[in-house]
Order: C-alpha cells, then sequence, then structure tokens
C-alpha cells in the first residue's frame, strides 16, 4: 500500500469514519483512492479534494500531506 494510502486511512479511523463516507461528502468516487493502494494517483486535484474533507470533518492534519 502506498503511503498516501495509508495516511488518508488513519485520519479517516481518527475520526470515527471510513474512507467511503470521506469520498461521498468530497464528491470523488470510491474506486478513485482504492487504486491508490498500488500505486500514486495521477492528479492531485483530488487527492486535495480528500484531504480538504478530511479537515472540515475534523480529522488531524499534518503540515504537508504524505506522499512518495
Amino acid at each position: 500500500m502506498t503511503a498516501l494510502f495509508i495516511d488518508i486511512k488513519t485520519k479517516c479511523a481518527s475520526i470515527g469514519t471510513n474512507l467511503t463516507e470521506v469520498c461521498q461528502r468530497a464528491g470523488v468516487h470510491r474506486s478513485v483512492p482504492e487504486r491508490w493502494k498500488s500505486r500514486e494517483p495521477k492528479t492531485r486535484r483530488v487527492v486535495e479534494k480528500i484531504y480538504a474533507q478530511l479537515e472540515n470533518m475534523g480529522a488531524p492534519m499534518d503540515p504537508e500531506p504524505v506522499a512518495e
């Protein structure tokens, strides 16, 4: 798994939610971050949307999102 996917899943767990709910609220199809298990995302735009939603939901945020 990529460090990015692990970081997002960890942040979801820290606020008591799951990736499916975060994706729904961010307007991102659930299959998109699922692809990040095995490879890095093609665009930062979707990553930024997910991190913005996590922050809105109260997840503790690092100064910079983790990326490989």
